[in-house]
């Protein structure tokens, strides 16, 4: 039985980065709530998956080249209307919980998973209440100078009964890269993969 890493933080803060560390380090399989999301952009647009990374690398805060309208929608805004406009008025607060509960279980037969945008308490919520009490949940905020929220909140781990820690994001990748490993060692008890520690070894990193 894996690991369930959930991070919260704001737009910016580095959340995909120290998701991408555990990845690496601890052989977590990587979830996003908006995975769904992504699904829907491309089948709407009839996009490829490597025109979407593009679209996704370059247009995630500049307004998209699609459609005819002129005041611009980036990737970003897209995102938060189709959830904060549609799904949830639709089917609820906690839906994108619900739906990444069924992948994440399944994941946590095989090893470690780490959610890198867990935004909302009420998902958080959902997405707990279906995985059940057979695996172990961390939290990571993450923080990091200059950044303010957009329609995504703190999650409230301690309501949520998940023991969570803050992570300080100001200074370099290398800095990062030893905090998260230092937390996930130190204070989650989890262990580096195997794979990864090979490599450490052999300096083939």
């Amino acid at each position: 039985m894996g690991h369930l890493i959930l991070i919260n933080g704001m737009p910016r803060s580095g959340k995909d980065t120290v998701g991408g560390i555990i990845s690496y380090v601890f052989g977590a399989k990587r979830v996003k709530m908006t995975d769904p999301i992504d699904a829907a952009f491309k089948n709407l647009f009839a996009l490829e998956d490597w025109q979407f990374s593009m679209l996704r690398e370059e247009f995630k805060e500049a307004p998209l080249p699609i459609g005819d309208i002129d005041h611009g929608v980036s990737l970003r805004d897209f995102y938060i209307r189709f959830s904060e406009d549609f799904m949830k008025p639709l089917m609820g607060d906690g839906i994108f919980g619900h739906l990444a509960a069924k992948r994440i279980h399944e994941l946590l037969q095989l090893g470690n998973v780490v959610v890198t945008d867990c935004g909302f308490n009420r998902e958080a919520e959902a997405l707990l209440d279906e995985i059940g009490e057979d695996f172990e949940v961390w939290g990571i905020t993450v923080e990091r100078d200059g950044c303010s929220w957009d329609s995504r909140e703190l999650v409230d781990f301690w309501s949520l009964e998940v023991p969570s820690i803050v992570i300080d994001n100001s200074g370099t990748i290398e800095d990062l890269e030893l905090i998260v490993i230092e937390v996930c060692q130190e204070h989650f008890g989890i262990n580096c993969d195997y794979d990864w520690i090979k490599k450490e070894l052999t300096g083939d990193i």
